[in-house]
């Protein structure tokens, strides 16, 4: 049975070492030159084959990928067993999804 989603900072998880990059996962022609954690790339949201990111530790039912409107900084919402306490665990902040 699958928790509730959570939205968290891809910045968070990456400084972890807790997710795969997004620029190996991504399918668009400027990724050789692109640096997607800067949060600049106007297609980071739709150029991402969400299949190809992994999260140590979580075998993830849902994932999308949002860039917040007041920072640009990139979200994503994520869904999977146990992952309230897989976050706590590795000490990343997140919030509830209200659906």
């Amino acid at each position: 049975m699958s928790s509730n989603r959570i939205a968290v900072s891809y910045q968070d998880l990456c400084s972890k070492g807790l997710i795969s990059d997004l620029k190996k996962a991504a399918i668009c022609d400027v990724k050789t030159v692109c640096r997607l954690s800067c949060n600049r790339c106007p297609n980071v949201c739709s150029a991402i084959d969400l299949e190809k990111i992994a999260v140590v530790g979580l075998q993830l039912d849902h994932i999308l990928i949002k860039q917040t409107e007041e920072t640009g900084n990139l979200d994503l919402h994520l869904s999977a067993d146990n992952i309230v306490v897989w976050l706590k665990k590795n000490d990343i902040a997140y919030q509830n999804i209200l659906s």
